[in-house]
C-alpha cells in the first residue's frame, strides 16, 4: 500500500515538472508518456538506507545505487554524454567492490591466483551489467519483468542463507518493480527512464556481488551469474555487431533480442514470456556444470546464441518468402503489360 502511494506521488511530481517522453524517431509509443518513474526506486533506496544503516556493505551499495539513479534522472532531463555516465559508473563501482570484495573470477574460472586481476575485472563486469540492463529498457514491461525475476530469486536466496537485510532489500525492490509494472505494461502509462534502469542495475549488481561472495561455491556462483548472463550476452552481441559494421558501439539501433522478436509481430507479453523462459534456462544451467565457471558461461552463451540464430533463420526464411512473393507479383504485372501491348 505504501509503495502504491509512493508511485502516485512520483507520477504527480513528474507531471508537475513536465517529465514526458515524446514519441518519434525510434520510439514506438504514440503519445506523450511520463518518464523517469524510476524515482520510485531511488526513494526505496533512501528508505532502505535508513532501515539498514548498520550494515556497512549494504549501506555502500544503496548509496552508490541512489547516486547513480540521481545521475540517471539528470540524464533523462539533460541527455548527458555516454562518456560522463561511464566515468560515474566506474567511480561508483569501485567503492562497492572495495567494501564487498571483488568476484573470485580467476579462481572460479581458471583455478589460478588472481594476480590482482579480480578487482579490475569485477569493475568491468559491474559496469557492463549496469549498461546491459539499461539497454534492455526498450519495450513496455520488458526490463521490469526481467529485473523482477532476479530480485524475487535474490530475496529468497538471501533469506535462505540468513542474510536478512539483503533479503529484505531485494524483496522491497521486487515490490517496487511490481508496482511500477502495473502502469508499465503495454500500453504503458509511465516509463522508468535511465533514472530507473541505472538504479536497478546498480542495486542488482551489488546484490549479485554480495550473494556470490557470501557463499562462493561454484553452484551458487553459476546460479547467480545466470541472472546476469542475458543482459550481458545481449549487450555483447549488439556491441560486436556494431563494431563489425564499423559503427560506434554506443550508437542506438534496433537489434536487441526484443527487437528481433518484434519483427515477428509478437505482442509485448509474448516477448516477455519467451525472454523470461530463456532467462530461466540460463539461470538453471548455472548449476549443471560444477567443474568450471568457464563451462557454465559457455553453456549459457550457447543457449542465448542458439535462440538468436533460430530467430534470425526464421526471420530470413520469412523475408525470403515475402521477397519471392513480391518478385512473382512484379513478374505477373510485367506479363500482363506485355499481353495488353500485344493485344493493342
Amino acid at each position: 500500500m505504501t509503495t502504491l502511494l509512493l508511485m502516485k506521488v512520483v507520477t504527480y511530481f513528474l507531471a508537475k515538472v513536465g517529465q514526458y517522453d515524446n514519441p518519434g524517431g525510434r520510439k514506438k509509443h504514440k503519445y506523450q508518456t511520463l518518464t523517469s518513474a524510476g524515482i520510485l526506486f531511488i526513494i526505496q533506496g533512501i528508505v532502505l538506507l535508513i532501515l539498514f544503516s548498520s550494515d556497512t556493505k549494504l549501506l555502500i551499495t544503496l548509496i552508490c545505487g541512489v547516486v547513480m539513479g540521481i545521475v540517471g534522472f539528470w540524464d533523462d532531463r539533460r541527455n548527458l554524454s555516454a562518456k560522463f555516465k561511464l566515468i560515474v559508473q566506474i567511480s561508483l563501482a569501485i567503492p562497492i567492490i572495495y567494501f564487498l570484495d571483488p568476484l573470485p573470477i580467476s579462481e572460479l574460472m581458471f583455478n589460478i591466483q588472481n594476480f590482482g586481476l579480480d578487482f579490475p575485472l569485477t569493475v568491468f563486469v559491474i559496469v557492463a551489467l549496469v549498461n546491459g540492463i539499461n539497454l534492455l529498457d526498450g519495450m513496455d514491461g520488458y526490463l521490469g519483468s526481467i529485473t523482477l525475476y532476479s530480485f524475487v530469486f535474490l530475496s529468497f536466496y538471501f533469506f535462505s542463507i540468513e542474510e536478512n537485510s539483503w533479503g529484505a532489500t531485494a524483496g522491497i525492490m521486487a515490490i517496487g518493480v511490481m508496482v511500477f509494472l502495473k502502469q508499465n505494461f503495454a500500453p504503458a502509462k509511465v516509463f522508468m527512464g535511465d533514472t530507473g534502469s541505472l538504479v536497478l542495475g546498480f542495486f542488482l549488481a551489488g546484490c549479485l556481488l554480495y550473494g556470490i561472495n557470501a557463499n562462493p561455491t561454484l553452484e551458487t556462483t553459476g546460479s547467480l551469474v545466470g541472472l546476469a548472463s542475458f543482459p550481458l550476452l545481449d549487450e555483447a552481441r549488439v556491441f560486436f555487431s556494431r563494431i563489425l559494421e564499423r559503427k560506434s558501439p554506443m550508437k542506438a539501433d534496433r537489434r536487441h533480442f526484443h527487437h528481433l522478436l518484434l519483427n515477428f509481430k509478437l505482442s509485448p507479453f509474448q516477448i516477455i514470456v519467451l525472454t523470461l523462459t530463456i532467462q530461466l534456462l540460463m539461470h538453471v544451467s548455472g548449476v549443471i556444470f560444477e567443474s568450471s565457471l568457464f563451462k557454465i558461461l559457455a553453456l549459457q552463451a550457447i543457449i542465448y546464441t542458439t535462440m538468436v540464430l533460430c530467430i534470425e533463420i526464421i526471420n530470413y526464411i520469412r523475408l525470403s518468402r515475402k521477397y519471392n512473393q513480391l518478385y512473382e507479383s512484379i513478374q505477373q504485372e510485367k506479363r500482363k503489360t506485355i499481353q495488353l501491348s500485344k493485344a493493342a
